[in-house]
């Protein structure tokens, strides 16, 4: 599962559109379809995936994570963020038919 989160991460160092209050679509877009590519093409994971990471960090703060990594930083706090919202997603999506 870490392996999936840190490519998941990594994919996502690429589909920012410069800094703002909302994600822009293009953004989720991208997201969902490099996330799917990752997991069997589990779109309904990825999609929550997206809106945790929408909930908890506004886009600024997505930038700023992703230029970080960029320079080589993880956060370990999103890393973290990352690996429980990517648990939660799988049990609320066994739950849903």
């Amino acid at each position: 599962m870490k392996q999936l989160t840190a490519v998941l991460l990594l994919s996502i160092l690429f589909l920012s559109c410069g800094p703002g209050k909302a994600y822009p679509d293009k953004v989720k877009q991208n997201f969902i379809n490099s996330c799917a590519a990752k997991a069997n093409g589990n779109t309904a994971l990825c999609e929550c995936l997206f809106e945790k990471v929408r909930e908890r960090y506004t886009y600024a703060e997505f930038i700023t994570l992703e230029n970080d990594m960029k320079k080589g930083i993880q956060s370990q706090a999103f890393m973290n963020y990352m690996d429980s919202a990517t648990q939660s997603c799988i049990i609320e999506k066994r739950g849903k038919p």
